[in-house]
């Protein structure tokens, strides 16, 4: 989870011999992010037992992974989760940003649509999430604390994002 899937296969292939810092340096991109959030997940902890919540993420995240997957094969995205919070950024190598743009907004129509179906249907739960997404240019690659160092994006458009999906709660 610390790199895109594209940037750590090209990280096990060199079998560490590379400097880390170098393969995926922070670079101005054109990206797509999604933000999404569960409602009510503090009363969900509360109230079910901890052994199906951790099987509801399992799950859940499972059938996120499996599309992400399925879009974009390549493995241009970074996706970041906490508990019940998502957050991915969709990228592309080669700016084609129309393109980058069509698949991040049809994984944003299935996880609206067909995952949402997939867990309420097959999980003992009736799971809400809101989600936001914004497009531009961002600074993306690993940033932060020189031992600490993670794939994070430094643009308007991180941010943007989480405050529509912060919105659709109302």
């Amino acid at each position: 989870s610390l790199v895109p899937k594209n940037v750590a296969k090209y990280i096990a292939m060199t079998d560490g011999t590379m400097d880390l810092e170098e393969v995926f340096k922070p670079t101005k991109r054109f990206t797509v992010c999604l933000s999404s959030d569960w409602r009510g997940f503090q009363e969900i902890a509360a109230k079910k037992d901890p052994k199906f919540v951790e099987n509801l993420f399992q799950k859940f995240y499972n059938e996120v992974f499996l599309e992400l997957d399925r879009i974009f094969p390549d493995g241009n995205y970074y996706a970041d989760w906490t508990a019940d919070e998502l957050f991915i950024i969709f990228f592309s190598n080669d700016e084609n940003d129309t393109e980058l743009m069509k698949n991040s907004l049809e994984f944003a129509h299935i996880y609206a649509t067909e995952v949402f179906s997939k867990i309420n249907t097959n999980l003992d739960i009736n799971l809400q999430y809101d989600i936001g997404m914004s497009s531009g240019i961002g600074l993306l690659g690993l940033q932060g604390p020189e031992k600490l160092k993670k794939t994070t994006i430094t643009g308007e458009s991180a941010g943007k994002a989480k405050r529509l999906e912060s919105e659709a709660k109302n």
